[in-house]
Order: structure tokens, then C-alpha cells, then sequence
């Protein structure tokens, strides 16, 4: 294993080895580094690497552009073309296709899962708090951007940020930092306007703020966005609390999952989403 070799992919594809950032050139050979990082240390066949090249329409010489797109990444990598032994390898040959052998330490998106792990099984607040901005910390933008066969990894991705997010802001309120979290809220709702849990922690820390009539219209906007945009009234947790909110109940300073405890009752219980299985994947 290439204890030297560094790979970021929580925003643009980063490749270091020691000291040095080494340019992976040619979409299609970044596609292939990027589904080998995401199985690090894992075998990844030759049918799951042209997918992530061509998006479901592969030209017949596929397998053997990606063995060309392998070579080019060994020597990109330093590697000498049938030198030294496996062990010193960063990409080995392993049937029914390649495995990325990489400290999982000297890769963020471990690293990311590995901190939010941590931060959900803490019982100190503020402890869990600062491991998810630690987690936070390592994203440097989109994933994969332009890598048509991993767009659903790229929102796999996407949605283990934001599930990390709502947990730190979720932890922010319980200590108290309302006027913290408006700050990061306001852009995030900017960014994914039909995401209803980002409205009503919005609405919560608002209220909370004293901001009460901002966080009324928080809600009414939500409503605006659900209505034009997929003909939906906004759902039961945002309802109650904008309900509790007119009526300036006093279950608004409880504790955030006591207060989603009352209407948990009135939802059915769903499936482990793909993302949280994604994501407990790289936090073992």
C-alpha cells in the first residue's frame, strides 16, 4: 500500500503523493480514479468503471480504453509498468477489475464519515459539534462535476453533507446558538429551497432568536416554493410547527428531537435511505 498517496473527492478530484499534487489529466481517466476512490481498497469491476465513463452508452472498446485510462493513471502515479511488487502498487489488477490500494486515513471522504460517526455516538453536545465542523471542514465543493456515470454518487455525496449539516445545526440549537445557525441556514435554504427540514430548523432558530415574524414568513415562502413548484402543501413538520409557532407554544424550546417526536407518530416508518447506507459503508 501507497502510504504516501492522498486522495480528496469531496469537491474537485485532488490526487497528492507527499508533497507533491499530481494532475490526473482527461475526464475519463479522473472518472476512473474517482469510482476507485470511492471503493478504495476494494475491488471494482470493469463493467461498474465503464459506467461511470459513459453513462450507460459505452462504444465497443470500452474495456480496453479503460485498461488504457489504468496505465495512464500508473504512471501518472509513478508507478513502472510491470515493476515492483503488489504491495507498492496504488492500482493493482485484481479480477474482475481493479482495486485503488490507499491509506483510508489519507482519504477525506473516509475521514468525513469516519468524524460523523463519531460525532452521532457522542452523548457531550458540544464535543459532536465540533467533529461535525471538523467533517464540514473537508468539503471543497461539488463532487465530480462533469462525471455523467457518477451523478448518482455525486448525490449520494450531497445528501450525507446536508444530513450532516441538519445534525449540526440540530446540536446548535440544543446549546443554544440560534444566530449561528441562521447564518448557515439562510444560504442552504437558498441553495435547496424544497428541502423541508432546512425550512423548519430555519423557522425554529428564528423563533427562538425572537425573530418571530421572519420565521412566519419562512414558512410561508416554503409553501410558495412547494405549490408552484411540485403542486405540494408543505408537510406535517413544517405545519405543526408553524402551528405551534402562531400559538407560541411553549413545546418550541424543548429539546429538537423532542419537538420532532410529536409528529414522528404520524409518519410511516421508511427503508434505510441508499445515502445513509453509503455513508455507514465508509464510516466501518
Amino acid at each position: 500500500m501507497n502510504s504516501l498517496l492522498e486522495l480528496r473527492i469531496l469537491g474537485p478530484l485532488t490526487v497528492r503523493k507527499g508533497d507533491q499534487t499530481i494532475k490526473i489529466s482527461g475526464m475519463r481517466d479522473q472518472a476512473v480514479l474517482a469510482r476507485l476512490a470511492l471503493d478504495a481498497n476494494r475491488v471494482v469491476s470493469v463493467s461498474r468503471l465503464i459506467a461511470a465513463v459513459w453513462d450507460g452508452s459505452p462504444p465497443r472498446s470500452a474495456r480496453s480504453q479503460i485498461a488504457i485510462c489504468v496505465s495512464r493513471l500508473r504512471a501518472a502515479l509513478g508507478e513502472r509498468i510491470g515493476a515492483g511488487e503488489a504491495d507498492d502498487q496504488a492500482i493493482v489488477t485484481v479480477s474482475p477489475g481493479y482495486l485503488l490500494r490507499a491509506d483510508p486515513e489519507r482519504i477525506d471522504l473516509h475521514r468525513f464519515s469516519e468524524l460523523v460517526g463519531r460525532a452521532r455516538a457522542s452523548v457531550d453536545r458540544e464535543r459532536a459539534t465540533q467533529l461535525l465542523v471538523r467533517a464540514l471542514g473537508l468539503w471543497r465543493g461539488t463532487p465530480f462535476e462533469g462525471m455523467y456515470g457518477l451523478r448518482a454518487e455525486a448525490a449520494a455525496l450531497e445528501e450525507a453533507r446536508l444530513e450532516a449539516t441538519h445534525a449540526y445545526v440540530d446540536l446548535e440549537l440544543e446549546l443554544g446558538n440560534h444566530d449561528r445557525v441562521i447564518m448557515d441556514l439562510i444560504p442552504l435554504v437558498a441553495q435547496h429551497p424544497l428541502r423541508e427540514r432546512s425550512r423548519a430548523q430555519l423557522m425554529l432558530a428564528q423563533y427562538r432568536a425572537g425573530r418571530r415574524a421572519e420565521s412566519l414568513r419562512t414558512y410561508q415562502e416554503a409553501r410558495r416554493h412547494l405549490v408552484e413548484q411540485v403542486g405540494l402543501e408543505p408537510g406535517p413538520e413544517l405545519k405543526y410547527l408553524h402551528d405551534q409557532i402562531l400559538r407560541d407554544a411553549p413545546t418550541l424550546m424543548l429539546p429538537v428531537p423532542a419537538l420532532r417526536s410529536a409528529v414522528a407518530r404520524t409518519s410511516r416508518p421508511t427503508a434505510d435511505p441508499p445515502v445513509r447506507q453509503l455513508t455507514r459503508r465508509y464510516a466501518s
